[in-house]
């Protein structure tokens, strides 16, 4: 806010720069909020990955998701993919039995 507005305009204008600053504020502190899982993740994957005995850390393969669309979205890749892998599952057992029926 410049001297003029303040001094010129309207006061209430003082409180929507105010406003706006604080949501500026907010949505850097989120920004680099995220930078950091970010980091997490890539620290855990390359440096943890050197120590761990057993499970190894992987990055994600996506971005996290921020909306709640993006979440319900993840969500129903998630479960669609579960449907799939068990689809696949039951036809493999499905040839299986088929052959030794077949073969019997």
């Amino acid at each position: 806010m410049t001297f003029e507005q303040f001094w010129c305009e309207e006061p209430k204008l003082a409180s929507a720069y105010r406003k706006a600053d604080e949501i500026r504020r907010r949505r850097m502190n989120e920004e680099l909020w995220l930078n950091g899982m970010y980091t997490a993740d890539a620290l855990a994957a390359t440096v943890g990955n050197m120590f761990a005995k057993g499970n190894k850390n992987k990055y994600p393969s996506e971005p996290r998701p921020i909306t709640r669309n993006e979440i319900e979205e993840r969500q129903e890749r998630e479960r669609q993919a579960k449907v799939e892998k068990i689809k696949a599952t039951f036809m493999t057992r499905a040839l299986d039995v088929n052959k030794k029926i077949g073969g019997a």
